[in-house]
């Protein structure tokens, strides 16, 4: 029974994560996009996150390997929850400087918890029940998506009632932090003793350096771990870069926002296809497919932008990209030890920055400067394709490589 608690939990934590983190980028994104409508602008605030994610994720990541996950989880999220609510206490412009110092403190924070939480599946979760939790992760974590527009479409439509434009990002923000201290409820009921033979074996002994050092060089010899970690960057910088630049792309396309219940649908639509592509078993030829889909429907929205070529791109983002992420994290978790489980992760989290970083600032100028801002997200996915042909090979080895148990 205990078993069954922590299974059911880490699906609605992923919910609830998922609704915050969304809400709380778009409303971010919103409050960017009204003062410039420049992609490069837009990159530039949406990498400046990536600079301390780079200069610390690494240490964070083997840090969190080292202590408790469930005591990591209790404080960050929640404490993420009281500090959006601090912009609140000021009004006009100052509204604004608030929410922007709180970002910068939000960053490092948000470092800690979402190292802790990339590392729960394994050390929560049971051999035997791993390759399920992950894909009820991933279904609840996209419910959360999904709520997390149906709010933006709430926050537009009290922004047009009240005709104030602040009240669509003010509300997208109060729903974030609402989500991050509801986080605190379903953490608090994990269970770390549901197997008495894990606990005081699932904690990494070395020292923060020495981990990091450890964790690296199993990368550096591992070539399907190596491979796996590579793809997995390109992924999260496809569907994370591409959903950043959203309020962007459909101001592009929809200025006035008068369409914007199609993106609250499209997201629906393509979230549960990929969930459906999901309970499907996956390989390497299958998830190449997949993940040259968007990128066809990115070149044609780049070449003939509307609202109506937007939405298949959204949809074919998130059909490709779910399914094919949960298979190579699927791979790689079951594959490597629980004491190293946010330490790898934060290779991931350091790859996909400074790639975020470099196509966000120099990538965007040089299509900004060429007047092709959107061909920027066409360019991130073929280069996404390229590099899943280039790593077919080892990506198939490694999933026939025995699992790592507990």
């Amino acid at each position: 029974m205990k078993k069954v608690r922590n299974s059911s939990l880490l699906p609605i934590m992923a919910l609830i994560s998922n609704l915050g983190d969304l809400s709380v980028g778009i409303g971010g994104s919103i409050l960017i996009a009204s003062f410039s409508r420049s992609v490069t602008v837009n990159s530039i605030f949406s990498s400046l996150e990536s600079f301390g994610i780079i200069i610390l994720t690494l240490f964070v990541g083997s840090t969190m390997d080292r202590i408790s996950k469930k005591k990591a989880l209790q404080i960050t999220y929640p404490l993420l929850g009281l500090i959006l609510l601090i912009p609140f206490f000021f009004n006009g412009v100052y509204f604004i400087y608030a929410y922007i110092a709180c970002d910068i403190v939000m960053t490092f924070i948000a470092l800690f918890a979402q190292s802790a939480y990339n590392g729960a599946t394994k050390r929560f979760i049971p051999d035997e029940q791993v390759d399920m939790v992950i894909g009820k992760n991933t279904t609840f974590g996209n419910i959360g998506l999904i709520l997390s527009y149906l709010a933006i479409g709430c926050a537009y439509v009290l922004a047009s009632e009240l005709n104030d434009g602040s009240i669509i990002y003010k509300f997208l923000l109060l729903v974030g932090s609402i989500a991050y201290l509801l986080f605190a409820i379903p953490t608090s009921l994990l269970d770390e003793n549901y197997d008495p033979n894990l606990v005081g074996h699932d904690l990494a002994t070395n020292s923060t350096l020495a981990q990091v050092k450890k964790i690296y060089h199993l990368i550096k010899t591992n070539t399907g771990l190596r491979s796996s970690i590579i793809l997995a960057i390109f992924i999260s910088l496809l569907m994370g870069y591409f959903n950043s630049l959203m309020v962007y792309l459909w101001s592009s396309v929809d200025p006035q926002y008068t369409n914007i219940v199609y993106l609250i649908v499209d997201y629906a639509i393509g979230t549960i296809l990929g969930n459906l592509v999901l309970r499907t078993k996956l390989n390497f030829k299958k998830s190449m497919v997949l993940i040259t889909l968007p990128a066809l429907c990115l070149i044609i929205f780049a070449v003939s932008p509307s609202v109506y070529t937007l939405s298949i791109c959204i949809i074919a983002v998130m059909l490709s990209c779910i399914p094919v992420s949960t298979w190579i994290s699927r791979i790689r978790i079951r594959r490597t030890e629980v004491t190293i489980q946010s330490g790898q992760a934060s290779f991931i989290t350091f790859g996909s920055s400074i790639l975020d970083v470099f196509f966000g600032t120099i990538v965007a100028g040089i299509f900004d400067l060429l007047k092709k801002p959107l061909l920027l997200p066409a360019f991130i996915a073929i280069i996404t394709v390229i590099v899943f042909l280039i790593l077919g090979k080892d990506m198939t080895a490694y999933e026939k490589t025995p699992v790592v148990k507990n």
